[in-house]
């Protein structure tokens, strides 16, 4: 289902749902960013929908969201679920999807349906369309996430992104072939190639982050014995890297750190997290405020060059936790750390 088909089927069920008038109108010369006007007994209301930074994700696109323009954009998925329309309305935003739900919140305009699910046709589509993409996996996520942290990748050999992305080579192949049929890469010439969407390719990455690849990293928490016992630290003595809130202090100065999250090389795992539970003092814990997890990227070298983890993840980390908070950080840190990286080609 691409962006118009999605578009349209949400934009029927909200009206089957709300009982309300609508239209969609082209916002730009160009038609690329459409205007919802939505119409009660004497107002109108305008809403913006651009394409290529909402349509195919969720909740976790939507600190891009323009809520103090006018119009405000309009967040447009396939489903909201109960949990995330509440995160949705006690953040501001207003969205659509296709099963009916809505929030809406302007001067004589409220609107909050939650709790409905797709329809037999929308899920038919969706199902239909899964098995003809790869990009879902982890080995493909991997490799996602390599191209848009180290974009040099982009004209290197497959066993080069291999090497970074920590992934079989046989795997590089579908992961590219998959990225060129979804219209995100494309062969500009031999041995070259160029994402042509790397803005919507991170947000569709940072959607399937938290469900798709960091589960399989299988991260253990652990409770600090100190509260500030990683201030002075730097995490390349134990060949890992700060992530999270902590990497998110030191990248904006805006943030103080609740939880603490570290990527250890797999290699050295066991022995990095004997180390910094000794720093730390840190005793297993579930709920710990203390994550550690093996690194997913640049595995040549077991010492990282940085105490940081590339700002793309820090901000998939920050905008997963829907965090009023952290979703402001998370904006600055879009802002002055990944904006010109993944600028439209």
């Amino acid at each position: 289902m691409n962006d118009d088909e999605l578009l349209q089927h949400a934009l029927n069920a909200f009206l089957a749902t709300t009982g309300l008038r609508a239209e969609l109108l082209a916002a730009n010369d160009d038609g690329s960013t459409p205007l919802l006007r939505i119409h009660t007994a004497d107002r109108t209301f305008d809403y913006c929908v651009p394409y290529g930074s909402t349509l195919t994700t969720t909740v976790l696109a939507a600190l891009q969201l323009r809520s103090g323009f006018n119009p405000p954009d309009l967040l447009v998925t396939y489903r909201m679920t109960p949990e995330q329309a509440r995160r949705c309305r006690e953040l501001g935003i207003q969205f659509i999807d296709g099963a009916g739900n809505a929030y809406l919140n302007a001067p004589g305009l409220h609107v909050f349906v939650s709790g409905m699910k797709p329809d037999a046709q929308l899920v038919a589509r969706l199902a239909e369309a899964r098995p003809r993409s790869t990009g879902g996996t982890g080995s493909a996520l991997r490799v996602v996430f390599a191209l848009l942290a180290r974009p040099a990748l982009l004209d290197g050999g497959y066993r080069d992104i291999a090497s970074f992305a920590g992934v079989a080579l046989a795997s590089i192949g579908p992961a590219l072939d998959d990225l060129v049929q979804r219209g995100h890469l494309r062969n500009v010439d031999a041995g070259q190639r160029r994402l042509t969407r790397p803005r919507r390719l991170f947000e569709e990455w940072e959607h399937l982050w938290p469900t798709r690849l960091k589960p399989r990293l299988k991260g253990r928490h652990f409770s600090a014995g100190r509260p500030d016992w990683w201030r002075d630290l730097d995490p390349r003595e134990h060949a890992a890297q700060w992530g999270g809130d902590v990497a998110a202090w030191h990248y904006t100065h805006q943030l103080k750190p609740a939880t603490v999250t570290l990527y250890a090389h797999p290699d050295a795992l066991a022995d990095s997290t004997r180390g910094l539970a000794r720093t730390g003092l840190l005793q297993a814990d579930p709920r710990g405020e203390v994550e550690i997890l093996p690194r997913f990227w640049d595995l040549d070298a077991p010492t990282p060059s940085t105490e940081l983890a590339p700002a793309m993840l820090v901000h998939a980390e920050l905008t997963a936790a829907l965090d009023s908070r952290s979703l402001a950080v998370a904006q600055t840190l879009f802002e002055q750390e990944i904006a010109g990286a993944v600028a439209q080609a």
